[in-house]
């Protein structure tokens, strides 16, 4: 009987756990695609020391994160979000609209790809 509640209590927590992490990094991932929205934003009105600013703060509040993401992600989505970033502020330090435009969605996708890997799914698990 021990067992069995010791193994169901096990299992409670993996599931709670997992939840608890979908939740959070759904939450993180929406965040960021609101920031890089706002630094998109400034970039389209052509105000480039807020949209390095904004990103500025992306990347502070990634940077933040990033050791939990490479616990709980594959190594290569986080590296891959974090390369994207990093184009994105070099775009905008050279106030190149177009490039940054086109790498910010590549960045929001990615940013999408990593709150839906690390959902509480089937797909996910098995």
């Amino acid at each position: 009987m021990k067992t069995t509640l010791l193994s169901a209590g096990a299992l409670l927590l993996l599931l709670l756990g997992g939840l608890g992490n979908s939740v959070y990094l759904s939450h993180r991932c929406a965040a960021w695609e609101r920031q890089l929205d706002s630094a998109e934003e400034a970039v389209t009105q052509e105000q480039w020391a807020a949209a390095q600013s904004q990103l500025e703060a992306l990347y502070r509040s990634w940077d933040k994160c990033e050791p939990y993401l490479h616990i709980v992600a594959h190594h290569e989505d986080v590296e891959q979000s974090l390369v994207l970033l990093e184009q994105c502020r070099l775009f905008a330090a050279l106030e190149d609209g177009d490039a940054l435009l086109s790498a910010g969605e590549q960045l929001r996708c990615q940013y999408r790809h990593l709150a839906e890997t690390e959902e509480l799914r089937l797909q996910n698990i098995l």
